[in-house]
């Protein structure tokens, strides 16, 4: 993810973060789907739900992704009623994350080795 900085003049400096979670599991996102027609092409379409940042994000920005705790994940794809999903949108708790600034590396698709994920020197 870009963090942002606001320097004088008002242009806006992305700066990479890897944000994950402490205990290094991976972990899912709150989405929703939908396939549709458009004439005679399917079309695909997907978007990742976003909550208020917490406070380990919100020096990075304002949003984040609806992090699902492991217990909900199943929960998620399932039918369920709408209160329940709205009570699994929320900031996932900053104390079980963590974000670092990384390489301006991640920002070019050429390249490709853990070079891009450690930690920058600030």
């Amino acid at each position: 993810m870009n963090g942002r900085q606001f320097p004088r003049g008002g242009k806006i400096k992305k700066i990479p973060y890897l944000i994950e979670l402490k205990s290094e599991e991976p972990f899912a996102f709150a989405g929703i789907w939908d396939t549709w027609r458009q004439g005679d092409k399917l079309i695909h379409t997907c978007c990742i739900i976003t909550t208020s940042p917490n406070s380990l994000m919100v020096n990075i920005h304002d949003r984040m992704p609806v992090i699902l705790n492991r217990e909900d994940e199943a929960k998620w794809l399932d039918d369920i009623p709408l209160n329940f999903v709205l009570s699994m949108l929320r900031s996932y708790p900053a104390e079980k994350m963590e974000a670092y600034r990384i390489s301006n590396f991640v920002n070019s698709s050429s390249n490709n080795s853990l070079e891009i994920i450690k930690r920058a020197e600030t």
